[in-house]
């Protein structure tokens, strides 16, 4: 008797856990590499531009990763090309993306674009464009 009870319980978790396989294929674009203003799949991604310096916008992008949950700063650099930055995100254990700023001054302001890049899946179900606005929306609330 019990153990009709725990195959139907089995079928139930292998129906629903197809029903959310086909949602998220459904949901999400079928790519790993997101990039402000490139990327077809999310219009919304756009470079920003502050007014404030080149210097300025560096130090609080470096300040915004190291306010968010699961990023962390590897690397930064600066040169006549501006600043770059480059950190990992790790929403939960198992899973990391490459994320890549590039702060420059451009027509009178400090252009900012950013991309971020699953390591190990080919599908990021989303990721990299929640960290981007993740992000974005850090450095936006350090440089108001």
């Amino acid at each position: 008797m019990r153990s009709c009870g725990v195959r139907v319980f089995g079928r139930i978790a292998l129906l629903l856990l197809a029903a959310a396989v086909v949602w998220a294929m459904v949901r999400f674009p079928h790519i790993a590499d997101v990039e402000t203003g490139k990327t077809p799949e999310y219009p919304d991604l756009k470079p920003r531009t502050y007014p404030q310096s080149e210097a300025r916008v560096a130090k609080a992008a470096e300040d915004a990763i190291g306010g968010l949950s699961g990023f962390a700063l590897v690397g930064s650099g600066s040169g006549t090309g501006g600043h770059s930055l480059q950190a990992k995100v790790s929403p939960f254990p198992g899973v990391e993306s490459d994320l890549s700023i590039k702060i420059r001054r451009d027509k009178g302001g400090t252009l900012v674009t950013v991309r971020s890049r699953s390591g190990a899946l080919p599908w990021d179900f989303g990721q990299n464009a929640r960290n981007i606005k993740a992000f974005l929306g850090a450095l936006d609330d350090r440089l108001r």
